[in-house]
């Protein structure tokens, strides 16, 4: 896990600043805003950051001021927009963010200064970018999580099993949507166009898993 969000760090860099010609000095303003508590895990993937920063030609504390926040997804969405409006007071450049919640306080706050994601599932659906060829806008940022996956993990299995006739997707029910989009729509939906029949996978617990087995 640490080194995913490592490569996370160092992907979101190269949309975040360019690379500065030899000699050139340019003072920048760059603000973090993390969607979770501190951790040696995430100091972890801010040294590699800061590392691909200076690659690129970018010092913290030279040519280059970072500031950082952060805003547990815990605390909700009204301690986020405090948040976002603590980091526009500074006036920064350009803002590095984590999570939808934090994306959107900022969203809702600002339309000109630009922010890169990070960690955002579905940006589309979320209402933060108009689509991943396309964001327009502000916002900007990089993902791994889109719904289509959930029928494209059963396209997958129906490679690897030939004549697979029923499939489940394991779900924890109070963490689904209300209107259950995000993976298991689109799981359900390639059940039907594949012939596949599909077992109601919601779960809580171990015995909810055997049960589903």
């Amino acid at each position: 896990m640490i080194q995913r969000r490592k490569f996370i760090a160092l992907l979101s860099t190269s949309v975040i600043l360019p690379r500065i010609a030899v000699g050139q000095r340019l003072e920048r303003k760059l603000c973090i805003v993390l969607a979770t508590k501190p951790s040696a895990e995430y100091e972890s993937a801010l040294v590699a950051f800061d590392q691909t920063l200076a690659s690129l030609g970018w010092k913290r504390d030279g040519n280059l001021r970072v500031e950082q926040f952060w805003s547990a997804g815990d605390q909700g969405y009204e301690h986020a927009l405090a948040v976002a409006r603590d980091v526009l007071a500074l006036n920064p450049d350009v803002i590095l963010a984590q999570s939808a919640v934090v994306v959107s306080a900022l969203r809702s706050s600002t339309q000109s200064i630009p922010v890169v994601f990070v960690h955002v599932a579905d940006p589309v659906s979320s209402g933060l970018v108009s689509s991943l060829a396309r964001p327009n806008g502000n916002i900007t940022g990089v993902t791994n999580t889109v719904p289509s996956l959930g029928g494209k993990w059963l396209q997958i299995l129906t490679d690897m099993v030939p004549g697979l006739g029923r499939a489940a997707m394991l779900v924890f029910p109070e963490r689904q949507q209300p209107d259950r989009a995000f993976f298991l729509n689109p799981f359900e939906e390639a059940a039907r166009s594949l012939a596949v029949k599909t077992v109601k996978g919601e779960v809580t617990d171990i015995r909810g898993i055997e049960s589903v087995f």
